[in-house]
């Protein structure tokens, strides 16, 4: 499953966000990794593809 959300925190050292996704109530994902090209800052919005319906499970791979 792929989302779009908007970057609510960023640990730059183990390189993982937390995302809002605003079409789901604004939940805000568990620290989710993101791909070693991005460099992302709070509030950018992402795409995030999800492995499982584990919100935890994934890795964001596009800011746009």
């Amino acid at each position: 499953m792929t989302l779009k959300g908007q970057v609510s925190s960023v640990d730059t050292i183990n390189r993982k966000a937390r995302v809002i996704f605003q079409d789901f109530d604004n939940v805000v994902s568990a620290d989710v990794p993101y791909a070693t090209h991005l460099t992302i800052e709070v509030n950018d919005m992402v795409a995030v593809v999800f492995f499982s319906n584990n919100k935890s499970d994934g890795l964001i791979i596009a800011a746009y």
